[in-house]
């Protein structure tokens, strides 16, 4: 469901205050731990220190930008056919 690089949102408030719902980050590395059911999310912009280890894959979702390159694909054609017609 996740990939290394990839955007998330966080959905769910954190207790620890270290991340913040609906912000924007990018994962580090991904674990699924022995005995743990969920996987452990690591962020970019949350550095690692020796109190935590990772967020809960659940309380993230992935960012869904699909619509801006959609977006970005209507406006290109539009601007082609423009320029068709008034070549």
């Amino acid at each position: 469901m996740f990939k290394i690089g990839e955007k998330v949102v966080r959905i769910k408030p954190d207790v620890s205050g270290r991340t913040k719902v609906n912000e924007i980050y990018t994962i580090s590395n991904i674990k699924q731990k022995i005995g743990v059911r969920h996987l452990t999310l690591y962020l970019m912009e949350i550095p690692p220190c020796s109190d935590w280890d990772g967020f809960v894959a659940d309380y993230f979702r992935p960012l869904n930008d699909g619509w801006v390159e959609q977006l970005l694909e209507s406006i290109i054609e539009k601007v082609e056919a423009e320029e068709c017609v008034s070549a």
